[in-house]
């Protein structure tokens, strides 16, 4: 892209070291606040998301400086409700997120262990000793919490170069993109970083050749990690999504392996099945197409809310281009549902402007209009330009006569 200058990629922190020793203060952190697993489902979440919950922690060990002055048992009922109002936070921005689960009993158990726990802290620790840790622990999650967000900043900054160089883009690969160049900035991978870095410089240059170079460069990668013996297959899976990213917009055939790959390693992954579910849909697959929007609601016990509306929207496209139109309504009205309870602007408007599309195929202009223009309003609220631009184009060319 002309005049666009590309951010500057390198590794997260300054000297190897120090970061090293930051990486591990805040894993350790995280284990001892929600336990392995609960680790791994709150560093597998967003980075913006993680600051907030990092944020909200150093808020809770600053009230439980205070309470602690009030005594062993005020100090046990705030510092259980404290820490597990972190839990549910953290809990809320995994996989888990507002549905009903097994976890909500380990919720609950870990409520009265900590009740517990801390009781007897305060009542055999030496005077000082809980304000120390405590004032360790908010010390930790501060570092965390900037450096998390000097690292957002940078995702950021990468994804809308993405952005402005694939005008056609569509919210859910935006999406798998930004994933992507979160996991490789944080990967600490001389190979991955060097691929991020020629694929961010193709964009910007315009330069086809080092975005295509870069995308070899990961899939060779990815190649290595399913070879060798010590390698997990989420981290050749997560590679394999980083390629499918990088390609899905100019490689279809070489995005559709990478997805497929990432699939196979591991069948639960939901966003590399939605992915998929896309580039078959573009290639006409439309069985295809179906089987990987279904995967996201395989289970919906364990699945989000928010995947089952991306799910619903998504057959709903489906049903639309085989012409069953009473199947697509259908589909699209109960996403748009489910978005109006998640209160996700983004999909509502999406999922207007699909039920307009549907009440035009069948005739209905007038209905087709005012579904537009709801759409047009929320994309006008959330600054989706070029969806905005879109269905102004369409009320323009359709709503000319009919009342707004």
């Amino acid at each position: 892209m002309d005049g666009t200058s590309a951010p500057e990629l390198e590794e997260t922190g300054s000297p190897r070291a120090e970061r090293a020793v930051r990486g591990a203060q805040a894993t350790d952190l995280l284990v001892r606040l929600f336990g392995e697993d609960g680790a791994k489902e709150v560093r597998k979440t967003h980075l913006a998301r993680r600051a907030t919950v990092l944020g909200f922690l150093s808020i809770v060990a600053d009230l439980l400086q205070v309470f602690d002055s009030f005594g062993s048992v005020l100090t046990a009922m705030a510092g259980a409700l404290a820490i597990a109002l972190a839990v549910m936070v953290a809990l809320r921005v995994g996989p888990y997120a507002r549905c009903a689960s097994p976890l909500v009993t380990a919720v609950l158990a870990f409520i009265a262990f900590a009740g517990l726990q801390w009781t007897q802290a305060r009542a055999e620790a030496p005077d000082g000793l809980i304000i120390k840790t405590l004032t360790e622990i908010s010390a930790r999650l501060s570092g965390v919490e900037a450096e998390l967000q000097d690292l957002n900043a940078k995702v950021d900054a990468l994804t809308e170069t993405y952005v402005a160089s694939n005008p056609g883009h569509d919210p859910a690969s935006v999406d798998a993109y930004r994933e992507a160049v979160e996991a490789l900035l944080t990967s600490g991978d001389a190979r991955k970083l060097r691929a991020l870095e020629l694929y961010n410089q193709g964009l910007t240059e315009g330069d086809e050749s080092k975005q295509d170079q870069a995308i070899t460069d990961l899939e060779r990668l990815a190649e290595d990690q399913s070879r060798a013996v010590n390698d997990s297959a989420e981290q050749a899976a997560a590679t394999w999504k980083q390629v499918g990213a990088f390609a899905f917009y100019n490689d279809t055939e070489r995005a559709l392996n990478a997805y497929h790959e990432a699939v196979r390693l591991t069948p639960d992954d939901l966003v590399a099945w939605n992915q998929l579910g896309h580039l078959l849909r573009r290639v006409g697959d439309l069985q295809g197409a179906e089987e990987a929007y279904r995967r996201l609601i395989a289970d919906p016990l364990q699945t989000s809310q928010e995947w089952q509306a991306i799910s619903l929207g998504n057959l709903g496209l489906i049903a639309q281009t085989r012409g069953d139109l009473d199947a697509a309504e259908d589909y699209h009205q109960r996403s748009l549902a489910l978005e109006e309870e998640l209160g996700r602007k983004e999909g509502m408007a999406s999922e207007l402007a699909n039920l307009g599309n549907i009440a035009f195929d069948r005739g209905d202009v007038a209905g087709a209009c005012a579904n537009y223009r709801q759409a047009e309003g929320l994309f006008a609220e959330i600054g989706m330009r070029r969806e905005l631009e879109q269905i102004r184009a369409l009320i323009a060319a359709l709503c000319s006569n009919d009342a707004p």
